[in-house]
């Protein structure tokens, strides 16, 4: 079951609406596989609650490696096509055979011996971060048209906005992996054109997986926070830093008394706080004849 699950969520680009998948394989089965942090991960990168597919198998990047590794031993070229360029005219010294004794062994390791090499591809791609050039984040703050990025089109990381990843976006940033500047990266790290339709989705599914893994149960407080870049876009929300503001969030708010520069709780255990500004002794003498202004306690 966990198997067939796992190329579900394959099938479906690597991830897949956690309802989705509820409902249509059965929630007491599914519940019972998904909780396999080593395949699978539960993120709700912007309110989107969905499964994604990862590993903990890699390529293995040593040459000439006799097996110690535990990686794969696999060209990567033929992961990401199923062909090599470079077998012919120079040669390519890794290995083509995804059947090779060794890597089978491997695969079985992991339970992964029935994926096809697509569905491998697709699940390395978004496991192992190695594969693929990273999204610059200098790029996507700050004005104009590199944002805070100082190598501007030089920069060997992806100028690609992150919000377009899960949300609609309408910003002057680059919303095409086809772009000048992320199509001369990808295709120096050997990313096929093949490939480029599928990569918002694989970066999206990236992003998930580091969300998932930063707090271990895929809602963690970074979520919560990019939620609102809709609103504030820049990462920051009063919503989100500051949530007893808002008394939708679950956060009780009591009403307290202030009195000639202090403020005194009402609630249970409550405190007092630090004295308050008494300011120039001209003004503090009209400060006593005012009525007592309230003020808030937040209990967090």
């Amino acid at each position: 079951m966990e198997t067939e699950i796992l190329k579900i969520i394959l099938a479906s680009q690597g991830s897949v609406n956690t309802d989705y998948l509820m409902s249509n394989i059965g929630y007491g089965s599914t519940n019972q596989f998904i909780t396999n942090r080593e395949k699978f991960a539960l993120s709700s990168p912007f309110g989107q609650p969905k499964v994604v597919a990862r590993t903990n198998l890699r390529l293995c990047r040593v040459k000439g490696c006799l097996g110690s590794c535990q990686g794969l031993h696999l060209c990567k070229n033929f992961l990401f096509s199923g062909s090599c360029q470079f077998t012919q005219s120079r040669g390519c010294s890794s290995s083509h055979e995804l059947d090779s004794d060794y890597n089978q062994m491997i695969l079985k390791e992991h339970e992964l011996e029935s994926l096809s090499r697509t569905e491998l591809c697709t699940l390395l791609l978004q496991s192992d971060n190695l594969l693929l050039p990273s999204i610059c984040h200098d790029y996507n703050n700050g004005p104009g048209e590199y944002g805070k990025c100082q190598t501007g089109f030089s920069c060997e990381r992806l100028h690609i906005c992150e919000r377009y990843l899960n949300l609609d976006c309408n910003c002057h940033k680059s919303h095409d992996f086809s772009d000048p500047q992320p199509f001369k990266i990808l295709q120096s790290k050997g990313v096929p054109d093949s490939l480029i339709p599928s990569l918002k989705s694989v970066y999206a599914n990236k992003e998930a997986i580091r969300y998932a893994d930063g707090k271990g149960d895929g809602s963690n407080k970074s979520n919560r926070q990019r939620q609102q870049l809709n609103s504030t876009g820049r990462g920051f929300s009063v919503a989100t830093n500051y949530p007893a503001v808002f008394p939708g969030y679950g956060h009780h708010v009591q009403h307290n008394d202030w009195h000639r520069g202090r403020w005194i709780a009402r609630g249970r255990g409550g405190f007092r706080g630090n004295r308050g500004i008494r300011g120039h002794w001209s003004v503090s003498r009209n400060q006593d004849n005012r009525p007592p202004q309230p003020m808030y306690f937040y209990q967090w």
